[in-house]
């Protein structure tokens, strides 16, 4: 069963609402308004960081237009020497290809500890978010209540900043 599958699955087991629209393969965020890959969600950007030493995970959730300040989140977190996490752990860990992180891959992955999350407080602000459901093929619109019933029913710890 394929990721898509597994978190649409997974919603509906939840009773979570949702919006899935299918659209072209989007690789940057940028590219969301060429391929008319717009939803009513606001569109977020979803960043995996990580120690390497540690293996410590932070998984960034902000508006898709604001440029992610990693020394910030770095300070926030107390995690020290934030980078990128490589694309053949994310496989590893959430079978998933770098561009196709989003909070609602946590809920199916192969990490024994979930990452702590950083989540924007604007987007809380908002009433529906957009991610990407394991597949950068599609988009699911979310009420911003339900995202935090996920976080909670899956002890998913987060903080806004």
């Amino acid at each position: 069963m394929n990721k898509k599958t597994q978190i649409l699955e997974s919603l509906k087991d939840h009773q979570i609402t949702y919006t899935l629209t299918d659209h072209a393969p989007v690789h940057f965020v940028e590219d969301i308004d060429i391929y008319n890959a717009r939803t009513p969600g606001v569109q977020t950007k979803n960043i995996l960081l990580w120690n390497k030493k540690t293996h410590q995970m932070i998984l960034v959730i902000s508006d898709a237009k604001k440029k992610l300040d990693i020394k910030n989140i770095s300070k926030l977190s107390k995690i020290k020497n934030l980078s990128f996490v490589p694309a053949d752990k994310i496989l590893q860990y959430f079978s998933a290809e770098p561009g196709y992180v989003s909070p609602l891959l946590l809920i199916h992955s192969n990490v024994i500890t979930i990452p702590v999350v950083y989540i924007d407080q604007i987007l809380l602000e908002s009433d529906t978010l957009a991610f990407h459901p394991g597949t950068n093929t599609a988009t699911i619109d979310i009420a911003r209540e339900d995202l935090i019933k996920l976080f909670n029913m899956y002890k998913i710890k987060y903080y806004t900043y």
